[in-house]
């Protein structure tokens, strides 16, 4: 007995059938169940004075517009930017979730602990470089190389910059 391949199979019994059209390929592909959408918890990291609530209104606008199914604002509870951000969250129905330092009990490394839980909760990365500090630009580079998707906006700057995995080069 000759063993059938599957398109061989597919074919006869199409041909049979009085009530069966053969599909394209792209009728085939509309059958297949539809993409699932990416789950995206936005942390913001770092902050900035100078931002107003129209500036922070638009940087998540062009967020939202590559991730429209953000599901989560996870923010740290100090900073103006962080209101501005929680402000608009509750405009789109966003949930916030907001994590405290205990400066009391930590003392100068609650905020290197409170960003790390914030690191740990979110899939996708805002974060605010400072005048005097290369953490917050460091902390992106790292965030990159592990695959994260990371928006970046230095001090004094008003341009948002999207952070791209480094490729490698081949050995």
């Amino acid at each position: 007995m000759q063993q059938q391949t599957l398109d061989t199979f597919l074919t006869r019994s199409l041909s049979q059938s009085s009530q069966a059209t053969p599909l394209s390929v792209d009728a085939l592909r509309s059958l297949s169940p539809p993409r699932v959408p990416v789950q995206v918890r936005l942390g913001i990291l770092g902050q900035r004075r100078d931002l107003t609530d129209k500036d922070i209104t638009e940087i998540f606008d062009l967020i939202v517009e590559d991730y429209p199914e953000v599901q989560a604002l996870i923010v740290p509870s100090e900073g103006d930017s962080s209101i501005y951000a929680e402000a608009w969250a509750e405009k789109k129905k966003i949930p916030v979730t907001v994590h405290q330092s205990d400066w009391r009990r930590d003392g100068r490394r609650a905020q290197i602990f409170r960003d790390n839980r914030i690191i740990h909760d979110s899939t996708h990365f805002l974060i605010f470089g400072g005048p005097r500090s290369e953490r917050p630009l460091k902390t992106a580079e790292q965030l990159t190389k592990k695959g994260k998707t990371v928006y970046y906006m230095a001090h004094g700057s008003m341009e948002l910059q999207q952070f791209e995995v480094p490729i490698k080069p081949g050995k």
